[in-house]
């Protein structure tokens, strides 16, 4: 049995290829290549936090790219959540976020045109492209698969994936009054003291004009008082978006947005 030496380039096309893209058309750091990674994990580690998926794909790509950065393998996790390939939730209990498997499915974009959700355990493939007939299409950390209307219900349907309507994929919150989301959000903050600063808060200043929108954000001051949005960081990923109870320019309660869901947005 020889030994064969491999360059960093060969490796970095073994890899692309293990992930199911075209080492021809893709690198490995690469959008699709980054969020590719990024599921690979995810179907090996899941349930698992943000944190322990950023790590698990810096510990074996930073081997062909030690100057990875963590903030470009977070930016492509946020991409993989918010399209819907991995859901986070929030534990009752803990209230520690998790990240889960979302359940295979598709939704027809258009006729013929199919955008494939979620990810299989143990590292297997979304769907058996020899029961679709077709090939997955990666766009950045899109997939698609293109069939014929005729039989792509029924291809779809054999190859395991559950059909989502473009309304439940992005389904948006309830409309209720003005009035009744603060009294419920007044009720719900009220269950979550969390007293002292909060490093990297950012509010909406109330007070500025709508029409700028970057300038409407700004640290808290000794002035602020009352209810107010913003946004906390967290270790991976978007700063979360927040509501705060302020007095004299210190949170005294603070909520995560959704405040009735345990399902997280991405």
């Amino acid at each position: 049995m020889s030994i064969q030496r491999l360059t960093p380039t060969d490796l970095e096309a073994t890899a692309v290829e293990l992930l199911g893209l075209d080492q021809e058309a893709t690198g490995l750091l690469s959008v699709e290549g980054l969020c590719a990674s990024i599921r690979r994990a995810a179907s090996l580690l899941c349930p698992a936090t943000p944190r322990q998926l950023v790590d698990a794909v810096l510990e074996v790509l930073r081997a062909l790219s030690p100057d990875l950065k963590r903030d470009v393998v977070a930016e492509a996790l946020d991409l993989v959540v918010g399209v819907g390939d991995l859901l986070e939730l929030r534990s009752a209990e803990s209230g520690v976020r998790q990240l889960y498997l979302a359940p295979p499915s598709y939704v027809t974009v258009r006729p013929g045109r199919h955008l494939l959700l979620g990810v299989r355990p143990n590292a297997s493939p979304i769907v058996d492209e020899s029961v679709v007939g077709a090939p997955v299409e990666y766009e950045a950390h899109t997939r698609f698969l293109t069939l014929e209307t005729d039989n792509a219900a029924a291809s779809l349907a054999a190859a395991g994936l559950h059909r989502m309507t473009t309304e439940q994929w992005a389904r948006v919150p309830r409309e209720e009054p003005a009035s009744a989301l603060i009294e419920r959000t007044t009720r719900l903050l009220s269950q979550h003291q969390m007293p002292g600063e909060i490093q990297g808060l950012e509010i909406i200043d109330p007070t500025t004009q709508v029409q700028y929108y970057i300038g409407r954000w700004r640290k808290l001051t000794s002035r602020d008082e009352g209810m107010l949005v913003g946004r906390r960081p967290q270790a991976y990923g978007a700063p979360v978006w927040c509501v705060l109870d302020v007095a004299a320019g210190i949170p005294r309660a603070v909520l995560d947005f959704p405040v009735d869901s345990s399902v997280m947005p991405g």
